[in-house]
Formats: C-alpha cells, structure tokens, sequence
C-alpha cells in the first residue's frame, strides 16, 4: 500500500511539473534601431507580443541601466514545458503615434524550464552588419496620372516615401527631369548587403500610389557600383492598364449647314451615330 502511495504521488508530481506555466526570459538587441534613428530609448516603449498574452502589450520591457542595447523582461507563465509559442517584437514609435512591428516572420521558442532563457536577438533581425554609402535615384513617370487630369506638375508635388524615410512625405521631393513627365529624386544612404528597401511614390495632397510596396533588395553589385536606380511608372499606368476599360464617350455633330438649299437634306431633325465596335452598329446590320 506505501509503495503504491508513493508510485501516485510520483505521478502527481510529474503530471504537476509538466503542466506547470512556466516562466520565459525575451532578450533584444536594440542597438542597431537606435542607430538607424528608428527607436527612442528615451521616449518609445518596448514590448514583447505572442500568443501568451493575445499579442497584447501586457508585458513592456523596461530600458536598461546605462547604455546597454540589450533590453531584458521575463513574462510569467508563458507555457508548460514541451510546449512552444509564437512571438515578435514591438514598440510604440512616439514621434509617428504609432506601433512598430518587427517584418520578420514570428518567432518561435519551446519552453524547456522555469524559467526558459532565451538567446539574445537583434530586432527585426537586423544586426550590425557591414554598412556602405551608397547614391540612391527614384525615377518615376507621371504622363497617365497627368493626362487623366489627376495630377497637375503646376500645382502638385510628388515625393518617394518608404522605409528609409519613415514613410514620410515631402522628404524626398522629386523634381521634373529633362522628360517634364519623367520625376527624379538622389540622395545618399548607408546600406547593408541584402537589406530591403519597401516605398511607394505619392503626391499632393495625399495621393498614395494603390499599388503593393515597391520592393528592393541591395545586392552587391549596388554596393560596388556605389549606386541604385530604380525606374517605373505611377501606380504601374501603362496603355494596357488605361485602354479597353468602361468609360462614357460623348459625341458631338455640327448639322449646320445640313440642310437648306446647298445642303443634302431638306431638313434635320435628328442625328444617329452608326459604327463597326459594340455598341453601335451599322443601319441595316451592314
């Protein structure tokens, strides 16, 4: 009887332990997001968001003493051990009112004790790596967007806004080439191998392209050439994307001179419209 006693509170106590919620240890570096102006150690707040806490901000991670870029926060019960749970970094950016998410896909940890200690990271995954000023040019053709009477070179300014600016507008603001249709725009950026450039171009008073980000990725070919140029058209307008769409076409005749005693008719008193292309036809079907 002792030892079937024993044998149950043995199973009890490993039944305990491995549904017991244990503790998780999130470390991030940050250093790189300073650098890069995109985070204020001093003003934007910090947070770690998953699945155990309804990717809330429940558990703010607090600055470090110093200068330390290594920010630090233990989340209680985050899950029992075996078990594993998804995960990204976040802040709330002050300067633009709104919440900075990492781009990467989620992260992923298993609980493995209490608590579980986590391997440094950088966030977004972006560390220190190699950096080179490089000469970025934007180019983009406003012809459609003008002959469609949307935009007026008079009056409109069009700028690239995108992540190398905060997706601010106005910052890097395009001028007219020797194409008055053709908008450019150069400036200088340290860029690292592989990193993603996402931006769209725009123009006042706030006309977004509709389009998905435009993508670029610096290879090293950029980095030796020193430069990058990248060329397309607002919102991707092409004949393709402006011909054979629904529109109403107005036709006007002059009948002056339609009838009297030179003319071919004696009098008018309706005009009809016949053509080969749906929805006109010919009189008579011909």
């Amino acid at each position: 009887m002792k030892r079937l006693f024993t044998a149950v509170v043995l199973l009890t106590a490993m039944a305990s332990m491995a549904f017991a919620q244990n503790a998780v240890t999130f470390k991030v570096n940050m250093g790189k997001q300073v650098t890069l102006g995109n985070f204020d150690p001093n003003a934007d707040t910090l947070f770690v968001s998953g699945a155990f806490n309804g990717w809330g901000t429940a558990n703010p991670i607090p600055k470090p003493a110093g200068n330390d870029s290594i920010w630090t926060v233990t989340v209680p019960a985050v899950g029992a051990t075996g078990s594993t749970a998804e995960y990204k970094f976040r802040f709330r950016d002050v300067s633009a009112s709104a919440d900075v998410w990492e781009s990467i896909a989620n992260r992923s940890l298993t609980v493995a004790g209490d608590p579980t200690v986590l391997d440094v990271v950088y966030f977004d995954n972006n560390g220190y790596q190699a950096t080179t000023n490089i000469s970025l040019t934007f180019s983009v053709n406003m012809e459609l967007e003008r002959l469609s009477g949307r935009f007026t070179p008079s009056e409109d300014t069009v700028s690239v806004n995108g992540n190398f600016n905060g997706w601010a507008s106005l910052v890097n603001i395009m001028l007219p080439s020797a194409n008055p249709d053709i908008y450019e725009v150069t400036f200088n950026k340290e860029v690292s191998l592989n990193e993603e450039l996402n931006y769209k171009y725009w123009y006042t008073p706030n006309a977004w392209e509709s389009r998905p980000n435009r993508q670029y990725l610096i290879t090293q070919g950029d980095i030796t050439a020193g430069f990058v140029l990248q060329e397309g058209t607002y919102n991707d307008g092409s004949l393709a994307t402006v011909i054979n769409q629904p529109c109403t076409i107005k036709f006007t005749v002059n009948t002056n001179g339609a009838n009297g005693p030179i003319g071919p008719f004696t009098s008018v008193t309706n005009a009809i419209i016949a053509g080969s292309s749906a929805p006109l036809g010919w009189p008579g079907g011909g």
